[in-house]
């Protein structure tokens, strides 16, 4: 009896070791309510740096993605629909791939996916730490 009672106590603080990890967040940084969103800069799939302030007075959906998420893959195509949707408008889709495989993972992705909108590489995942992604889609 008292094994038992060990193992469960022993996996219960593991239980809530584990969410207090899951859900600990620097809710000080990161994007606010009503405020500017945090600027930054990723490459582009020529090697140009785009930044986020090049899209200012426009509506900006960003999609932070990885082509190993099934949600994302999936995704894709209705966010291009989106794009599509708007395109003329002040409104666009710009898509933030945390793949750390770099280009050659999305460039596979996209041949069949293909999407019309801007993607960016976020491989150090510093734009998705800025931005407190901590899951996706």
């Amino acid at each position: 009896m008292n094994k038992r009672l060990l193992i469960v106590g022993i996996l219960l603080l593991v239980a809530v070791a584990g969410l207090y990890l899951l859900f600990r967040r620097d809710l000080t940084s990161g994007p606010k309510i009503s405020a500017r969103a945090p600027e930054f800069s990723l490459p582009n799939r020529e090697g140009k740096s785009v930044a986020l302030s090049s899209f200012r007075g426009k509506v900006v959906l960003l999609n932070f993605w990885a082509t190993w998420c099934g949600p994302c893959q999936q995704e894709m195509p209705s966010l291009e629909a989106l794009a599509q949707h708007f395109q003329g408008k002040d409104f666009t889709v710009l898509g933030v791939s945390l793949d750390e495989e770099g280009w050659q993972a999305i460039d596979g992705f996209l041949k069949e996916v293909p999407v019309g909108f801007p993607i960016l590489l976020d491989a150090q995942q510093a734009t998705s730490d800025l931005y407190q992604v901590f899951r996706i889609p």
